[in-house]
């Protein structure tokens, strides 16, 4: 009787380890991804798109459209005067196509009031005649 309890709880204790030791080997821990500091481009962009035509009812000007920008090639701040259509914008750079650089849409959005009150912002915003 004494050699089948020892049996018994020998054969107890190694099925415990086995399956203490299945259940390391089995469970991974989930990794969570390392987020890293994104790195923000902000940069001159002109507005490039369609001219405002205040007397044609089917004018394609569009300020708010990000399509309708491209990067500024000149050097320091575009030369722009005062007016009533955007000359050009200070905003972060949409990376999703790093080859074809656009306005970051909600960086454009948070412009939109100010473009369509004619309001420059100085080194964000500037309109043209």
């Amino acid at each position: 009787m004494k050699v089948f309890e020892l049996t018994s709880g020998f054969l107890a204790a190694v099925v415990v380890a086995l399956g203490v030791n299945y259940y390391v080997k089995n469970n991974k821990v989930e990794e969570k991804p390392v987020v890293t500091d994104k790195t923000v481009l902000i940069q001159w962009f002109e507005y490039t798109g369609p001219e405002l035509d205040e007397g044609d009812p089917n004018n394609q000007y569009d300020p708010h459209n990000p399509e309708n920008y491209s990067p500024y090639q000149g050097t320091g701040t575009p030369n722009c005067t005062s007016g009533n259509q955007v000359c050009a914008i200070q905003v972060e750079t949409d990376d999703s196509d790093p080859g074809n650089p656009i306005p970051d849409s909600n960086a454009l959005q948070a412009l939109a009031a100010d473009i369509d009150n004619l309001t420059p912002r100085p080194g964000e915003l500037m309109f043209k005649p």
